[in-house]
């Protein structure tokens, strides 16, 4: 589908509740309200083709991808530069990519994961009845076909302090102290909104999905000044990614045999 819309010479978005009503120069209100930006399938179409054209519900003209490219840029944190064809897909971290999808939903679990197959340029079977394993599926053929650190740049949806709560007080999650390499949704990449990821080719080359976890050749930062409080069993994997100038982290433990679960970003 991908493919298919990047062929295309130029792609028409109905907006069904864009009111014909709204004032060029409240479009800037007006635009974010609408369903098609909350939707997991259009981001692809947004992405993919070169020339888009909007329509309110009235089928009235509202603007282009490259004229409304700032707006757009704001509603979906998708960088202007690319929007506007003056970048690859390829030019962003994978980690990076993931948060463009963060705040939509899809009616099926599964495509979660199938609807961003395009923005990876990935390929694998559509499994439907699997549920969330479909996003996990991904992961190991990202990190095969990609090798990009910044998969691993996700954090955890329940607040730090260990619990989510309803409206009524009662516990609905709690957070586990450590977890898988992977992510269970696209939502927890909203924190990679501004990443960015350096290039290392010997880190990067050694990366791979294997049946017990990600085998990697990773740089380790032991944290000496907590040594009596953990045995040395904790330390810092290097991501060799960056957020607003600032270095990215995921906090692991040994647990053995040379494994260990992933415990936060730091």
């Amino acid at each position: 589908m991908y493919a298919w819309y990047a062929a295309a010479k130029v792609c028409f978005v109905y907006l069904s509740d864009l009111d014909p009503a709204a004032a060029d120069e409240n479009l800037e209100q007006a635009l974010p309200r609408c369903r098609w930006f909350k939707r997991g399938w259009t981001l692809q179409e947004l992405i993919a083709p070169r020339h888009v054209i909007f329509h309110d519900r009235d089928w009235n003209e509202r603007g282009t991808k490259d004229s409304l490219s700032s707006l757009l840029s704001k509603i979906t944190t998708i960088p202007e530069e690319l929007l506007r064809v003056d970048k690859r897909l390829d030019h962003y971290a994978v980690g990076r990519r993931m948060s463009w999808a963060s705040m939509r939903k899809t009616t099926r679990r599964e495509d979660e994961a199938y609807c961003l197959l395009g923005i990876f340029n990935v390929n694998m079977p559509l499994l439907y009845g699997e549920g969330e394993a479909a996003f996990f599926r991904l992961q190991k053929i990202i990190v095969e076909e990609l090798a990009d650190l910044s998969l691993f740049v996700w954090t955890d949806e329940i607040e730090e302090g260990g619990e989510e709560r309803d409206g009524n007080g009662k516990i609905t999650a709690k957070r586990a102290p450590w977890s898988s390499m992977f992510a269970v949704s696209p939502r927890q990449f909203s924190c990679a909104g501004k990443l960015e990821a350096t290039l290392a080719d010997s880190t990067y080359r050694n990366l791979r999905s294997r049946p017990r976890g990600i085998q990697v050749e990773a740089s380790l930062i032991f944290r000496f000044s907590e040594i009596d409080k953990d045995d040395g069993n904790e330390c810092i994997y290097d991501t060799i990614c960056m957020i607003d100038g600032m270095p990215i982290g995921v906090m692991i433990r040994k647990i053995g045999g040379g494994r260990y679960p992933i415990g936060g970003l730091v």
